[in-house]
């Protein structure tokens, strides 16, 4: 499982948080959430309104690399760091990586493998 957590920090609250396009939100949504490759995501605003963070949460590693390697992937950051940029919207993103029973069945070894390296 991996988790992706962006935090976003506005100038004021005169400036609003990014909203990404509904084309793009769609797709994700059919490409990834509807599949069960990406889980969910959470977002939150802060008592103070000035910060937001959206946490988003990934099946295995392949699902996410899958999406990394998906044009809308470059598609959907573009859209969202022309517009923090050009709004004065800090980002600051992590991610964190935690091994689950999913990542290891996408990372096996196929059975005949594992039965020719036995014992060697």
């Amino acid at each position: 499982m991996i988790t992706i957590v962006a935090n976003f920090t506005r100038p004021s609250l005169d400036v609003p948080f990014f909203t990404m396009p509904s084309a793009y939100k769609d797709e994700f949504m059919t490409r990834y959430r509807y599949t069960g490759k990406s889980t969910s995501t959470l977002t939150t605003v802060a008592d103070n309104g000035l910060s937001s963070t959206a946490a988003t949460v990934w099946r295995t590693r392949l699902d996410f690399t899958e999406y990394l390697q998906d044009p809308l992937s470059e598609t959907m950051r573009t859209a969202r760091i022309a517009y923090c940029e050009a709004n004065g919207i800090v980002v600051d993103v992590t991610a964190t990586f935690t091994p689950s029973v999913d990542d290891l069945a996408d990372t096996a070894l196929p059975e005949d493998v594992v039965n020719t390296t036995k014992g060697a």
